[in-house]
């Protein structure tokens, strides 16, 4: 059934799902770049360090999977100390609303988000089992379950205005 009117369809409905999808995103990121702003948060200094640490870690494999090599990223740890402090603010900030307000990871919420993960595999089962077998693996679907959660929470209670936007302008492709 390759006929042009279903091709535009799908290809509409995967612009609408692409659109909200980026719109949750700029709705999710906006809300807890000003959570971070006004809630005042104890910063304990390993958490920082710690969280330094992952971000040059993930710089360096970064720029070294671009062909750029070990020896020439020598970028200072104090580069990467805002944004670590921002991350780990936003951790203990989504932590504690999280337990105050009971959010849960189900083991069903958990399945259906590896399982959504691993459909863009060739063999989703390997991926989920791989997952699976090292419970630290599962850690980052955890944290968007719980991320997800917060966020709904605030939503709901917030006051949330709509605006109206251009594709464009969620994709960042303004030509």
């Amino acid at each position: 059934s390759g006929k042009p009117e279903d091709l535009r369809e799908m290809f509409h409905k995967n612009m609408e799902l692409d659109a909200e999808n980026r719109a949750n995103f700029r709705t999710k990121d906006e809300m807890f770049k000003r959570m971070v702003d006004i809630i005042p948060v104890d910063l304990p200094d390993a958490l920082v360090k710690q969280e330094v640490h992952q971000l040059e870690h993930k710089m360096k494999h970064d720029m070294e999977s671009r062909g750029v090599s070990e020896d020439k990223i020598n970028l200072p740890a104090e580069v990467f100390e805002d944004e670590a402090k921002s991350r780990v603010r936003l951790g203990i900030i989504i932590s504690e609303i999280a337990r105050q307000r009971d959010v849960k990871i189900t083991p069903e919420k958990l399945r259906n988000r590896v399982d959504e993960f691993a459909a863009n595999y060739k063999d989703p089962d390997e991926v989920v089992n791989w997952h699976y077998e090292n419970p630290a693996r599962l850690e980052r679907f955890e944290s968007m379950i719980i991320e997800e959660g917060v966020m709904e929470l605030i939503l709901k209670e917030a006051k949330v205005t709509e605006e109206l936007v251009d594709f464009s302008e969620l994709t960042g492709d303004n030509l």
